[in-house]
């Protein structure tokens, strides 16, 4: 069992998605499973999260054409062993350390929902913007 199963529902953000991967992939707290469902993308997602999946025992990839964002999601609730679940959206990227502050605060409080801030980047011109 996982400390955290990460749920990240997936459909056609091919240009987004190996940044998304690779920062949940490098959290500081590795002890998680990411369970990536796919909606039937149709540009080259499915095949990045396979790739994922084929180098990386934590990456488990369900793929259903047609299911939308709510079946995706189900079904990797149900697939999820972790004592907590985190979502990320497959065009954001997570911190880090995000899951282990997360996590750690969840311990030290014994909440049940911990919750993070969240930053809005905008590429103007190859200059990020931090709202």
């Amino acid at each position: 069992m996982a400390k955290i199963s990460v749920l990240v529902p997936v459909y056609n953000v091919a240009p987004y998605l190996k940044k998304c991967m690779d920062s949940i992939l490098s959290q500081t707290l590795d002890d998680i499973e990411i369970l990536c469902g796919d909606g039937g993308s149709t540009d080259g997602s499915l095949e990045i999260l396979r790739e994922y999946e084929s180098k990386d025992s934590r990456v488990h990839v369900i793929s259903k054409k047609g299911s939308g964002y709510g079946q995706s999601m189900n079904e990797c609730l149900a697939m999820a062993t972790g004592e907590y679940i985190g979502i990320v959206e497959s065009d954001d990227l997570v911190r880090r350390d995000m899951y282990a502050v997360l996590f750690h605060a969840a311990e030290h409080f014994n909440a049940d929902i911990v919750l993070s801030d969240f930053y809005h980047y905008y590429d103007d011109g190859g200059k990020k913007i931090i709202n």
